[in-house]
Formats: structure tokens, sequence, C-alpha cells
């Protein structure tokens, strides 16, 4: 109808991030403007993993500090009976858990599970990653900007930000993919850049025999949605609901690895698409990725938005119809017609309940409080070597 307002200025979390404001929704109505807010959080993780481990060992966990040098299959079975560490010790388990990393040294090492290897969609490949110092205002969101071989994170925490350049090696070397990084940051260095290298793809049974992998052991896409501790804990979740009877639990091995390959292939679809319809083509790297033949079931996606506005989105996972609208839009994938249901509102009434909609969100992003300001209410950061954090 000619409206020019944006997408955007619909959207109440992006009005706030726009302004640097947060507020957490707490038991609110129905009918309120916080109803549908929903957030993400920015934490320190290797906080959070101290802290998830001290939990489960006052809970009866025991942990043995040892590397696995060695994975003992059954001869008859082909299951995992046991693991043999560096310190000659054998921990023997009715179901194990991969959570070695990229090396799955249990799912792939021994059980031979197989990979899918997804890089003809997803071409970065490596990441160099450093902590600095914030010198500006404290953002409440990550921030990705795009470079001639890959893109830069940008993830401000109260003590530091920590920020990384992902990029593909065949468009750019390791010492230039450094020194884009270097150039780009915001404060001094305060953890030296260090090299990641990953493959994207998944494994091909996320469950296989009675061995389970999680993490990076089942399967990495690439950092710019920052997936991965969302899939360690869906993947935890989904594997209690279907905790096994016994080792040989076929039925609930195949349900859990038809939603886990779901959740990686929706999650895949959604990062192709930042790149496919990008408007850029000012190097070779970003010519490619335009270029690229994308997976069938993105192709329907795109084609269904294209067509009407109609989000194909069989589970909405990780990523409602919101987002996938929102990545449409912002790399300009608009539809030709939109559906005929519409034609049942009234224009006039519609244009008054956005215009409304637009002030009230404007009004409400302008009175919520800076997001600085709510972390030290809500949230203070305490130094882990201070006394609060030893005592806690």
């Amino acid at each position: 109808m000619g409206d020019k307002a944006a997408l955007m200025d619909h959207c109440l979390v992006t009005q706030a991030a726009y302004l640097n404001k947060f507020t957490r929704p707490t038991n609110v109505p129905s009918n309120s403007i916080f109803s549908t807010y929903s957030y993400a959080i920015h934490f320190e993780a290797s906080l959070y993993a101290k802290y998830l481990r001290k939990y489960s060992e006052k809970r009866g966990v025991t942990r043995i500090e040892a590397l696995i040098t060695g994975v003992n299959l059954e001869a008859e079975s082909g299951d995992v009976a046991s693991v043999t560490l560096n310190d000659g010790r054998v921990i023997e388990g009715d179901f194990f858990v991969d959570c070695s990393g990229f090396r799955a040294i249990v799912s792939e090492g021994a059980l031979k599970t197989g990979f899918e290897d997804w890089s003809p969609w997803l071409f970065n490949n490596k990441a160099w990653a450093a902590n600095c110092e914030d010198n500006g205002p404290l953002t409440p969101y990550t921030r990705a900007t795009a470079h001639d071989a890959g893109w830069q994170w940008r993830i401000p925490l109260q003590s530091r930000v920590g920020t990384g350049h992902v990029y593909c090696d065949r468009y750019t070397s390791d010492q230039e993919a450094l020194d884009v990084l270097m150039n780009n940051l915001d404060g001094k260095v305060t953890r030296d850049p260090f090299l990641i290298r990953f493959q994207p793809g998944r494994r091909k049974l996320s469950w296989n025999r009675n061995c389970v992998a999680i993490g990076l052991a089942g399967g990495f896409v690439e950092p710019l949605e920052s997936t991965t501790i969302y899939f360690i804990q869906t993947a935890i979740m989904r594997f209690i609901s279907l905790f096994p009877r016994s080792r040989a639990d076929r039925i609930s091995s195949d349900i859990y690895n038809r939603m886990m390959q779901k959740m990686y292939e929706e999650t895949r679809d959604f990062l192709i698409l930042h790149y496919t319809e990008t408007d850029r083509e000012d190097t070779a790297y970003w010519k490619d990725v335009r270029q690229m033949a994308v997976p069938d079931t993105l192709k329907e996606k795109i084609d269904a938005y294209r067509h009407r506005g109609w989000v194909q989105n069989e589970i909405a996972d990780l990523f409602g119809n919101d987002s996938w609208h929102s990545i449409f839009t912002g790399q300009n994938v608009l539809p030709e017609s939109y559906s005929i249901i519409a034609n049942n509102i009234d224009a006039d009434d519609l244009r008054s309940r956005l215009t409304r909609m637009r002030a009230i969100i404007s009004n409400t992003a302008v009175q919520m409080p800076d997001h600085r300001a709510f972390l030290s209410q809500h949230s203070p950061y305490v130094a882990p070597d201070s006394p609060v954090m030893t005592s806690a």
C-alpha cells in the first residue's frame, strides 16, 4: 500500500537495541507489548562451564582428569564397552556421551559414524578470536560486520569485548585475516588472538549404538548465529526425553537422529541465506557465495517467500518466522504478492493500527533502562578472583 516504514519499526527489541536499552519482561499480561518479547544472553562461557562442573560434582558426578587414548568395542555387538585413559585406567560404561569436540573420539574415531561435509555451502573454515577492552557504550546485541573474505563478530560483556574474524582460507591468508581483525578492534587487546579451525557439517548419526555425540562432536555450522551452546542444551534435553531403556533402543535413537538432523539442516539453511542472497559482489568471496547452488530445502523457502511472503518453516526450532522475515527483508528478498486473506482487512484500519503500533514501540523503547544500568542493578560483574566469586 506504499507504506515506507521499515519492518524493524514494528519490532520493540530492535528499537531498544538501537538505543542501547534493555529490560527483562516478567509476569506480563497477554495484551502487553512485552508479551512476545524474547531475548538471548551474552555470558562468560568459561565461568558458566565452571559453575556447571561444581553443580554436577556436588550432586554425585565423578570427574576424572585424564586423556582418552583408546576406545574399546565389544567384539560381538560393536557397541562401546570402555575407554582407556592415558594413565592406564579403563572406564567401563553402559552408555557414552561423546563431548570430545571436533575430534569425536568415540562417535567417529571408534564407531566410524560418518560426517556430512557442508563446506560447499558454508565456505568459512577458520577464525581468529581475541578479547579487547570496550571503549564505548555497552551495546545489548552482537554485531556481525562483513569483510572481504568473511565477517567479524563483536560480543560485548561487562568486563570485555569478545571479537573474532571468521573467514575462508581459500580467499585470504591467515596473516591477512589476522590483520583485518587487529585493525578493527574497539580497544587494547586483553587476550592474544588464537586460531580456530573447523569444518562445517554434522555427524551422520547424532546417536550411534550406545553413544550420543553432543556439541562439536555432533556437528558445527559456523559462528554467525552463535548456535553451539543452544545445540548442546537442545541435544541434552532431547536425549533426556528419549533416555534409552537399553543399549539397543533403536526406536529412541531413530527419533532422536531425525530431530537433530532437522535442527542442523534448518540452521544450515538459515545461515546460507545470509550469504547467497547478499547484494555484495566486490570480492571473489562474495561473488562465489552469491552464485553457489543452495540446498533444495532452502530453495523451496526462498521460492515460497518470493511468491507471497510465506515462511515455510516446518519445525521453527531455533529460528522462527520473525527471524526468517528479518533476513529475507534485510537481504532485499521481497514478495511478489501476498496472501489473499489480507484483502479482508480494511486498509484504513490497518494503516491506523500500524501507526499506533509504531508509536507505542517507539515510546516504550525510549523509556526502557540503559543496558549497562540494567545489568549493574540485576547482574553486576564480579571479577573471577574476587572473594564473592570464590565463595559463590
